[in-house]
């Protein structure tokens, strides 16, 4: 039940309600020697150097609140491992202060605007203030693509500056009922924005700022922060600290004990002593021998086998710790190995993210441009075909007219002679019977 109250108090939507989104526009002011200037990437340039933002209307008559927002895109210098860089470009018009808002529609339209939109209708703002343009937080500075860019920034900044602007859309978006009902209530001062013109909700909640001229950069200008700002910090390799001691060197000649060392079975030699005794490279031959026999493994004799367990015993303990301590260094190494590829692995994975939504976004605004662009060709072509077949009608009319006039010339020609004729033998009869009536009248 209380459901039902709830959805029975609740306000309807009026007919002259309005809630458009992506209207095509053109928008102009003119100039102070009356000429006309567009919002274009190219002053005084074609109509296919026009920017035609996408117009979002709103309009609540039973609240009075309504918004006028133009949206926008222009390429700005990609950044690093990006190969497109898109900015969103916002122009906002408070109904506050709109003085006066009029439509007309007919042969007062630009040529140039007519060649793009058909059935085109004029909305003029008279405003006390001009509109305000917000562009992203970041970058810090827009750095153009190219200079449509450029252009088209610098007339957006010009845009700002202008109290009387005019907005060109097609008929089609919006009915002149609707379109006289918001241009009564704008022109009486009797509109508020309310929470629509809220710029904090913009670029994912992060708020915008109006474009300034210190936000721009030239084209072509090299900017160091630009992409440093955005990038992940630089991984440094790990300090020494992190890494641990380095495993000692594995001694090529382990000490034995003394009686270990009594305990070695002699070499013999095929050379006698005096000879060994004599040699220069005696001695070192006789070191290297020691150290082999330091590092075969111990055979001992039947007599002496707690002396020989003693001597295998004792090289054990050193060897097991050396071990341990590579172990243990080898899973800390492979834990940081791990830990640094997963994060690589995190990065390189939300790196492929965005780069996909960003192909993803720049993929849907070409096919909307182009869209835009193919419904644009299209409405020219018809536009075109529709004069065409106004002119071939108009001749056929004008042949049809000039062949029916020769033929009821030439009937109306027949009919003015019997006529004639006719009367001529009228008078000739009439002409006759005075004549026999006076000579009848003079006899008697």
């Amino acid at each position: 039940m209380a459901s039902t109250a709830a959805s029975a108090t609740s306000p309807q939507p009026s007919n002259d309600d309005i809630d458009k989104s992506g209207i095509t526009s053109v928008v102009s002011w003119e100039l102070a020697d009356g000429t006309n200037e567009y919002l274009q990437a190219v002053r005084g340039g074609s109509s296919s150097t026009l920017c035609r933002p996408k117009l979002h209307i709103r309009y609540e008559s039973a609240s009075r609140a309504a918004f006028f927002i133009f949206q926008l895109s222009i390429l700005l210098k990609p950044k690093r491992n990006k190969a497109k860089n898109t900015a969103q470009l916002f122009i906002l018009i408070p109904p506050e202060s709109i003085n006066k808002l009029s439509a007309t529609s007919g042969e007062n339209i630009p040529e140039m605007v007519r060649n793009l939109l058909s059935d085109t209708v004029c909305l003029r703002f008279s405003l006390r203030t001009p509109p305000t343009v917000i562009c992203p937080p970041a970058p810090a500075r827009l750095v153009p693509k190219n200079e449509h860019g450029a252009g088209t920034l610098a007339s957006l900044q010009e845009l700002a500056r202008q109290n009387n602007i005019a907005i060109y859309l097609s008929h089609r978006a919006l009915d002149q009922s609707r379109l006289q009902t918001l241009c009564t209530a704008a022109s009486s001062s009797g509109l508020t924005s309310g929470a629509f013109n809220s710029t904090a909700t913009l670029y994912g909640g992060q708020g915008g700022r109006p474009l300034d001229a210190s936000y721009i950069a030239v084209v072509g200008e090299d900017i160091g922060v630009y992409d440093a700002a955005e990038l992940p910090p630089a991984e440094s390799p790990p300090s020494y600290n992190d890494l641990g001691p380095s495993p000692p060197p594995e001694s090529s000649s382990p000490e034995l004990p003394p009686a270990a060392e009594s305990r070695k079975r002699p070499r013999r030699s095929s050379s006698n002593d005096g000879s060994r005794s004599t040699s220069p490279s005696c001695g070192g031959e006789r070191k290297l021998m020691k150290q082999r026999d330091a590092q075969t493994t111990w055979e001992p004799r039947p007599h002496g086998d707690g002396l020989g367990k003693q001597v295998v015993q004792a090289g054990h303990p050193e060897k097991t710790e050396l071990a341990a301590l590579l172990e243990r260094q080898i899973e800390r190494m492979e834990q940081r190995l791990t830990t640094r590829l997963d994060c690589r692995l995190d990065r390189f994975e939300q790196l492929v993210r965005e780069q996909l939504q960003e192909h993803k976004r720049s993929i849907t605004e070409m096919v909307d441009e182009r869209m835009d662009h193919h419904e644009e060709q299209t409405q020219i072509v018809l536009d075109h075909l529709r004069r065409e077949v106004e002119s071939d009608v108009e001749e056929q009319l004008i042949t049809k007219k000039a062949e029916l006039d020769e033929q009821f010339k030439d009937e109306r020609e027949d009919i003015q002679a019997g006529l004639e004729e006719r009367f001529a033998d009228l008078e000739e009869s009439i002409t006759a019977r005075f004549s026999s009536a006076r000579a009848y009248l003079e006899f008697d």
